[in-house]
């Protein structure tokens, strides 16, 4: 299953990921976000999307999402709990660029999420861990 993890910045340079739960496309979530013509890559979108506002609760000073693939218990509205996640079930990190950050750090969550996360795939993830550190 593809998972979508909402981490703080530090978290990137942990040796583990954190255990929280997660959001995936899930039957359940599909449903919720059901739009006519949707296909899965579409939901898998808006769960990362929903997964980058979750980095709020968290505190964070940005959005970051990690992408991976795992087993994991559905625990409702397309919440998910990993089973067992580690770095190399992770495919891509999905991180504010500049606007966005610039948003976030105003307090302007909801404007953010109308902002795109840049891609990275996960063997840039110690470049992005320097870029950030910046």
């Amino acid at each position: 299953m593809r998972i979508y993890l909402p981490l703080l910045r530090t978290e990137l340079a942990d040796l583990e990921l954190p255990s929280r739960n997660a959001v995936a496309a899930t039957e359940e979530f599909q449903r919720k976000y059901h739009e006519e013509g949707f296909d899965i890559e579409d939901y898998e979108f808006i769960s990362m999307m929903v997964a980058a506002g979750l980095c709020k609760e968290l505190g964070a000073d940005m959005r970051i999402v990690a992408a991976a693939d795992c087993e994991a218990t559905e625990v409702g509205h397309g919440m998910v709990q990993p089973a067992s996640l580690s770095w190399e079930d992770v495919v891509s990190i999905h991180v504010d660029g500049t606007e966005g950050r610039a948003l976030v750090a105003a307090g302007k969550w909801e404007e953010a999420g109308a902002e795109a996360l840049e891609w990275y795939d996960i063997v840039e993830r110690q470049n992005l861990i320097a870029e950030l550190a910046d």
